[in-house]
C-alpha cells in the first residue's frame, strides 16, 4: 500500500500520510495499461481556474487590495517583513522565536507576500507559533496558491486528497498536483504517480503513473525512484526493463528507500537486471524487511524456508511470514497455511493451517479460497461440508483461478456438494485446461476419449492429454501411453507408449510401473527382459497395483537363480532412482513457488 505524500512543515521531516490501496493481485495480476498517457501540460503553461472549488475558499486579499500590494514599494516592505519572520523562525540572527516569526509573516501576508502566506499556512495548519486553525490555514494556502507558489499548489492537492474538512476529492487534488507537477514539484509528481498507479480517483493508468514517477525520480526523489523501478521490473505501463529497474532501485536503496532495497533483493533473487545472488538478495530483503516492507518480509521468509543465501530455518521463515501477514499480506497468510499443513514446522497442525488459509481467502487470495474448499472437502482442520467446499471453489473459479475450476469440475463429475452433472464438469475442466492447468487437460482429454459429458472426439482427447504430458504431468503420461497403445486419436506406437509409461513409472505411478513390467514381459515397445519385468511388477505391487499370480509365477520360473538375483539388484536400483527423482521434484517444487514480484504489496 503506497501512501500519498502529504502536507509537511518546512521545519522538519514530519508529514501526514494516508493509505492508497495497490495490489496486482494477489499474487498474479500483471496488467498492461492500454490507454496512452494522460495529457500533461508543459512547464510554465497556466491552467484554467478549477471550476469546482467552493466559492468560500478565497485568499486573504481581494482584487483591489492585491493591486495596491503589487506596487514596488509595498512589495519591498512585505519582502522585508518576510525576511524578519525567517530570521525569527530559523534563529539566524539570535534565538528561535516562532511567535515573533508568525507575527511578521502575518503582516507580510496581509500585504500580499505569497511566501509569507505559505509560511502562515504551515504555522496555522500545524499550530506552530500560533493556535492551530485549519480554516485560517486554508485561507492562507489559497492566497499562496494565487501568488503562484508552486509548493502551495502541491499542498492544496494534498489538502483535497486527505479531505481535511470534507470527503477526499481526488478530482480537485489531481488538478492542483497537475499544476504543481508541470512546474517541476517532485512531491506533486510522486503523488500523481501514486493515484494513477492505484486508480485512486482516476482510471488506473500505469503508463501515466510511470511518466510522473520518472519526472520525480529524475529530480532525485527516492520514493519515486523505488516506484519507477517496480513498474519497470513488472513491465507495467511500458516495456519490461530489468536493467533500468535495477538502476533506479540502486539509487533509491542508496538513500534507504525500502522499495529500492526490496527491488534490489528481488533482482538478485531471480537474476533479472542483476546477477543471481541469493546472499545479496537476503541482504537487501533484510534491510527492507526490518523497515516493515511486507514484500521483503515475505520473500525473506521464503529464502529462510529454502535455505537460499541464508541458513535454512523454518522458524525464521514463519517469523517473517507472520510479520508480513500482520500487515495484511495474503500471500504470507497462504504460506503459513502451507507450512502448518505439512511437517516442515513440526507435527502437522490442520486446525492452524485451516485458519491461515481462511484468513488468506477472506483477504481475496484465490489459492487460499481453493485450499479452504479442499479443507472442507477432506475435513482437514474443520468439519466435512461438501456444499461449503463447492462454494469456496466456485468463488475462486469465477475469478479465473484454474485450480479451483478443476476442483469444481471434479465436484460436478462426482456429484459432491452439487448434483452430478458431467456436462458442467466438462465446462469447468475446459476453462482450466485452456489456462494450461495440466490435471484439467488430462480430465478433459478423458471425457473426450470416452464421450462422457460431451461428444466423443478421440483426436481432441489425444491432443489434450498430450499437452498435459508435454507439461510433465504424470497422469498425462499414463493416458498418452494408453492412446499410443490403443491407437486412440493417433496411430498405434508401442515404443512411444512404453516411453510415456516409463516416465510416469519413474515418478512412482503404480499403474505405469505395471504397464512397464508388462512391456518388458511381452517385448512390446522394448526388448523383452523378464528380469526387469519382474522388478517393475514388484514395484507396482508395492505401490498398490496387484500383479496376477500366474504372471508372477511364469516370470519366476523363466529366470535362472542368477537372473533372479539380477532382478533383485535391479529392483534396488529402481527404488533408488525413483527416490532420487522424488527428491529432485520436491526441490524443484520448492524453487518454483512463493517468490512474489515487487509492486503487489508483497
Amino acid at each position: 500500500m503506497e501512501p500519498i505524500r502529504t502536507i509537511r512543515p518546512s521545519t522538519s521531516c514530519l508529514y501526514w500520510v494516508i493509505g492508497v490501496s495497490f495490489m496486482f493481485a494477489g499474487f498474479t495480476v500483471r496488467a498492461q495499461a492500454e490507454n496512452p498517457p494522460a495529457y500533461v501540460p508543459n512547464p510554465g503553461v497556466a491552467l484554467e481556474p478549477h471550476p469546482n472549488l467552493p466559492s468560500r475558499r478565497q485568499s486573504r486579499t481581494d482584487a483591489p487590495m492585491a493591486r495596491w500590494m503589487a506596487t514596488p514599494a509595498i512589495k519591498m516592505h512585505a519582502d522585508a517583513m518576510k525576511e524578519i519572520g525567517d530570521e525569527h523562525w530559523w534563529g539566524t540572527e539570535g534565538a528561535i522565536d516562532r511567535i515573533q516569526a508568525v507575527s511578521w509573516y502575518r503582516r507580510a501576508g496581509r500585504l500580499g507576500h505569497p511566501w509569507a502566506a505559505y509560511r502562515m499556512f504551515e504555522a496555522c495548519f500545524f499550530g506552530d507559533g500560533c493556535l492551530q486553525d485549519k480554516e485560517e490555514a486554508l485561507g492562507w494556502l489559497m492566497q499562496a496558491a494565487d501568488g503562484n507558489v508552486v509548493q502551495a499548489w502541491s499542498s492544496l492537492g494534498n489538502w483535497y486528497s486527505i479531505g481535511i474538512d470534507g470527503p477526499p476529492d481526488f478530482h480537485s487534488a489531481k488538478y492542483w498536483w497537475m499544476k504543481a507537477g508541470s512546474m517541476g514539484d517532485s512531491t506533486a509528481q510522486f503523488n500523481l504517480g501514486v493515484i494513477f498507479k492505484a486508480g485512486r480517483g482516476v482510471p488506473r493508468d500505469f503508463a501515466t503513473a510511470r511518466h510522473w514517477f520518472q519526472l520525480a525520480a529524475e529530480s532525485g526523489d527516492a520514493d519515486a525512484q523505488g516506484q519507477l523501478g517496480l513498474l519497470l521490473i513488472n513491465g507495467l505501463g511500458g516495456e519490461k526493463n530489468p536493467r533500468l529497474a535495477a538502476k533506479w532501485f540502486q539509487q533509491a536503496a542508496a538513500r534507504g528507500e525500502t522499495n529500492g532495497q526490496f527491488g534490489l533483493g528481488y533482482c538478485h533473487d531471480i537474476g533479472e537486471g542483476l546477477p543471481r545472488d541469493f546472499q545479496l538478495a537476503a541482504h537487501w530483503y533484510s534491510l527492507a524487511a526490518e523497515q516493515g516492507n511486507q514484500g521483503a518480509q515475505l520473500n525473506l521468509g521464503t529464502l529462510f524456508r529454502r535455505g537460499l543465501g541464508v541458513q535454512k530455518s523454518v522458524e525464521q521463515a514463519i517469523q517473517w511470514f507472520m510479520k508480513a501477514a500482520e500487515q495484511g499480506n495474503a500471500n504470507a497468510m497462504y504460506n503459513l497455511g502451507r507450512l502448518y499443513a505439512g511437517n516442515e514446522a513440526g507435527t502437522p497442525d490442520p486446525a492452524n493451517s485451516f485458519q491461515w488459509f481462511q484468513r488468506a481467502a477472506n483477504a481475496g487470495h484465490l489459492w487460499g479460497m481453493d485450499q479452504v474448499g479442499e479443507c472442507y472437502q477432506k475435513g482437514e482442520g474443520t468439519t466435512v461440508d461438501q456444499a461449503i467446499a463447492v462454494s469456496w471453489f466456485k468463488r475462486a473459479a469465477d475469478r479465473g483461478y484454474m485450480g479451483a475450476q478443476h476442483h469444481l469440475a471434479l465436484c460436478y463429475r462426482k456429484g459432491a456438494g452439487v448434483p452430478l452433472d458431467q456436462t458442467e464438469a466438462v465446462t469447468w475442466f475446459r476453462k482450466a485446461a485452456i489456462q494450461g492447468y495440466a490435471p484439467a487437460r488430462v480430465a478433459l482429454g478423458w471425457h473426450l476419449l470416452k464421450g462422457i459429458g460431451t461428444a466423443k472426439d478421440e483426436h481432441a482427447g489425444f491432443e489434450w492429454v498430450k499437452l498435459a504430458a508435454d507439461a510433465e504431468n504424470i497422469e498425462g503420461y499414463v493416458w498418452l501411453g494408453l492412446c499410443y497403445s490403443r491407437g486412440s486419436g493417433t496411430s498405434v506406437d508401442l515404443q512411444a507408449a512404453f516411453r510415456c509409461w516409463k516416465e510416469a513409472a519413474l515418478q512412482s505411478n503404480a499403474y505405469a510401473q505395471h504397464q512397464v513390467g508388462l512391456c518388458y514381459s511381452n517385448g512390446e515397445g522394448v526388448e523383452k527382459n523378464e528380469a526387469l519385468a519382474l522388478a517393475w511388477l514388484q514395484l507396482a505391487h508395492e505401490g498398490g497395483e496387484p500383479v496376477p499370480e500366474p504372471l508372477r509365477k511364469r516370470l519366476l520360473s523363466s529366470l535362472s537363480p542368477l537372473n533372479q538375483k539380477q532382478s533383485d539388484q535391479q529392483l534396488v536400483e529402481l527404488r533408488q532412482s525413483i527416490l532420487n527423482r522424488k527428491k529432485r521434484n520436491i526441490t524443484e517444487a520448492l524453487l518454483s513457488i512463493e517468490t512474489y514480484p515487487p509492486g503487489r504489496g508483497i
